[in-house]
């Protein structure tokens, strides 16, 4: 009992920490950091993105940094999806593991891009004259296109993780955000912390803080957008059940957002906002995994399967593939395909 009071005392005074960093005097531009709360991987997004806890692969880089220090193999992971008529979103991470036992330490490497390309822009032959007018070549003064343009959003996590004890794991990320529509592009920097306390090996508790300080995008025109902090913490417990030769988890996430949308979260208080996650994860003999979910979204679903390991290039490597379908999302429904590879 003295050494869970200690870690959970340990766990409130970093979280205490940590929200005293978090900026007061300054404005949110709502949705600037949007497409980095869309989340990664199929296997959080089908389980409606309740992962802070339960995330124990290369996307612990996006989830909460201090999962990496659980990896035993490097592991590499990518996921692409398209949805309307052209927004591809991509993802891929690397993550390798250093050290062993309980002093375990990990680095990752994470790059996100949400684009259009070829979006056409169009002018009119006379701007000073109306639309379908005729003018003194004869012609009419129509809308042609005048050259195509790209509107993408990128993002570089670098992640490093380190476990100092059996149960308690602390991570970070170094944040670089880019963004560019036409010819101005905008640059930005920030910092993720993350903690992980395992209660018991079959129940731990994680929280992170995306943005610590805020993330500050100055655009080539001279505008600045900020990015503040979101909060998230969530709680994940795994039952084996021998009898069916798998296990169950079950997972729950609460977000905490301070840009003011009260519309479309679960709970307001003053600036801050809230929505919740919750996923279940049932694996059989490590190979194939059935998953659901729910968050402010919809439902959400997906499955996996894990191939034994298998030689390549006389490297010995446990490939898998992962599926995961977001319902109502602000996209429409959407398919994420995902590979990884672990060696």
């Amino acid at each position: 009992m003295e050494r869970y009071t200690c870690f959970a005392f340990r766990v409130s005074l970093i979280f205490v920490l940590i929200t005293g960093f978090l900026p007061t005097d300054v404005t949110a531009t709502k949705f600037a950091g949007e497409f980095l709360s869309i989340g990664v991987g199929p296997r959080a997004l089908s389980m409606g993105g309740a992962s802070v806890a339960v995330s124990n692969d290369a996307t612990a880089g996006y989830w909460n940094p201090a999962g990496l220090s659980v990896l035993s193999r490097q592991m590499v992971t990518v996921m692409h999806s398209e949805q309307l008529s052209g927004l591809a979103y991509d993802y891929f991470a690397y993550a390798k593991p250093l050290g062993g036992g309980d002093r375990r330490s990990a680095f990752g490497l994470s790059i996100i891009r949400l684009g259009v390309d070829d979006i056409p822009i169009t002018r009119l032959p006379d701007p000073t004259q109306a639309i379908d007018a005729v003018l003194s070549n004869g012609q009419r003064n129509r809308p042609f296109v005048d050259r195509f343009v790209s509107d993408a959003e990128y993002a570089m996590l670098l992640s490093v993780a380190r476990q100092t004890s059996s149960r308690f794991a602390i991570g970070a990320n170094l944040k670089l955000v880019r963004k560019s529509v036409g010819v101005a592009s905008a640059f930005g920097a920030g910092i993720d912390v993350g903690m992980l306390l395992r209660l018991r090996p079959s129940l731990a508790i994680g929280v992170q803080v995306m943005n610590l300080t805020s993330t500050v995008l100055t655009w080539s025109t001279g505008r600045k957008e900020y990015i503040t902090p979101v909060i998230k913490t969530g709680i994940g417990y795994e039952h084996a059940i021998p009898r069916f030769r798998g296990s169950i988890l079950i997972a729950a996430d609460v977000d905490i957002l301070f840009e003011g949308r009260q519309q479309t979260a679960s709970f307001s208080l003053g600036r801050a906002n809230a929505s919740g996650h919750v996923g279940m994860e049932y694996k059989l003999q490590q190979m194939v995994t059935l998953r659901g979910g729910l968050d402010a979204s919809g439902l959400t679903a997906g499955a996996g399967i894990r191939s034994p390991m298998v030689t390549l290039f006389g490297q010995s490597v446990i490939p898998s593939l992962d599926y995961a379908f977001v319902n109502n999302s602000p996209f429409g429904a959407v398919h994420r395909i995902g590979a990884s590879l672990e060696f």
